[in-house]
């Protein structure tokens, strides 16, 4: 069979006809571990949406897309093998493979290893590491049990226009600008940087809840969405900045959310009031850093000051999923938590 993009599908186990795919919980959330579950249509966790975009193949739950774990962890066979759902990432991209009339394997092309399921029980959300009962992992390919068969099961075949559909990811809808009129500047990491810095964390990893977007000074930067100015500044390793409560509402969590522009040339354009979509902010600048470039985040919960949010993984919201237009990619990483 072959897949459609944009629709949504059950995806069943082989080597255990009875479970499918399943985000655990009872809503997919943000780093929420993938693993088998009994078989059931109406369950929003097994609804899984197909998207093909050129030669790349990804599946998304509810807006979170289906990627391997490479973030810290102290158990064994955990990093770099268990399967979980996050905002889309280069960890995203699979290649579907047709087995036979009815079922494909799904072949991660991070690291070529297959979506694998461990048969017989229901998974868990602690058991992450291959050997967990239920669980399901990226392994190598070959094996003979069907435990890396899967069978997609159509659910919804809404494929009118896939890359409007708002199951691919609820930010999509929100309909924001791109920051930059040129938008082949843009790169940066999320969540963990790559390959750490000398001068943080003692070289390691470290966290980084935002987007670096690296390009000259003086670029000038607009308002993605209506907001409303929440507070400027300038000072320490922020530079000069603006913070922006936005008029629309998190479509996930309900909550405010506050954008941060940090670095910029001079001090913002604007410093009160509320302002409409477009409205210039500033200049891309380096002040508070080295390197000229705009590091953007937005956090759902923050204080009165710019720099004391709440910054963690389930209180920011990565940044490109707002700019489904833009090719990150090529320089986009996110190693997780």
């Amino acid at each position: 069979m072959e897949l459609k993009d944009g629709a949504t599908y059950r995806l069943q186990n082989r080597a255990d006809s009875s479970r499918s795919l399943n985000v655990y919980g009872i809503s997919p959330t943000s780093l929420a571990n993938v693993c088998l579950y009994t078989n059931n249509n109406n369950d929003i966790c097994q609804q899984w949406v197909y998207h093909k975009v050129g030669n790349r193949e990804y599946f998304t739950c509810k807006g979170l897309a289906l990627a391997i774990f490479t973030g810290l962890s102290s158990v064994a066979n955990v990093k770099n093998y268990n399967a979980h759902v996050d905002d889309f990432t280069e960890t995203s991209y699979v290649t579907t493979k047709q087995i036979s009339d009815s079922y494909i394997q799904i072949k991660l092309n991070y690291n070529g290893r297959y979506l694998t399921a461990n048969q017989g029980s229901n998974g868990t959300s602690n058991g992450k590491d291959v050997n967990a009962a239920g669980n399901v992992y990226f392994y190598k390919g070959g094996l003979t049990d069907h435990s890396q068969d899967w069978k997609p099961i159509l659910l919804d075949d809404d494929t009118t226009n896939p890359d409007t559909d708002t199951d691919k990811d609820p930010y999509t809808a929100l309909n924001w600008s791109y920051v930059f009129n040129d938008p082949k500047n843009a790169w940066g990491y999320w969540g963990y940087s790559p390959t750490g810095n000398s001068n943080k964390n003692n070289g390691k990893p470290w966290i980084h809840w935002g987007i670096d977007i690296i390009c000259n000074i003086g670029i000038p930067i607009y308002a993605p969405e209506a907001a409303t100015v929440f507070q400027t500044g300038s000072g320490d390793n922020r530079g000069n900045y603006i913070v922006l409560k936005m008029d629309q509402l998190d479509p996930v969590s309900g909550r405010s959310m506050y954008v941060r522009f940090l670095h910029m040339k001079e001090q913002a354009k604007v410093t009160s009031g509320h302002i409409s979509k477009g409205t210039l902010l500033g200049y891309v600048g380096n002040s508070g850093t080295k390197t000229p470039h705009l590091h953007l985040d937005i956090n759902t919960k923050t204080s009165t000051q710019a720099g004391g949010g709440d910054y963690r993984s389930d209180n920011t919201i990565n940044p490109v999923r707002f700019f489904p237009n833009i090719s990150f990619p090529n320089n986009y990483y996110q190693e997780g938590v």
